[in-house]
């Protein structure tokens, strides 16, 4: 496995150039199956997990649950193992039955 260096704000996080993608987890991919694919892909090495607020959607509709996170989740949970995976997500990701829609706030808030 092939890792590269990403400065972060409180140090420098190693990360594998090639990332265990996690759409489709509790849907079409089952959570045991997604649990074997994730335990595999660190036996090979790999230390980082790519998801998205809307992967592994339950429905098509808006309110329909994305399930792959909670997935995820639980498989770091069961394996102890959350401080040794990178785990990265996309901010603007867009909603599958609204991709024209704005995904960045254009608002400022103060607070």
């Amino acid at each position: 496995m092939k890792f590269m260096d990403v400065q972060a704000v409180d140090g420098v996080i190693r990360m594998a150039k090639i990332a265990k993608g996690a759409d489709y987890f509790g849907t079409d991919i089952s959570e045991d199956t997604a649990f074997a694919l994730m335990d595999r892909y660190l036996e090979l090495g790999g230390n980082t997990i790519d998801t998205a607020r809307i992967y592994g959607k339950a429905g098509p509709e808006p309110e329909s649950p994305a399930l792959s996170e909670g997935v995820v989740g639980r498989w770091m949970k069961s394996r102890g193992n959350r401080s040794s995976i990178v785990l990265v997500t996309k901010g603007a990701h867009p909603d599958r039955a609204a991709l024209t829609k704005s995904r960045i706030c254009k608002e400022v808030v103060e607070t």
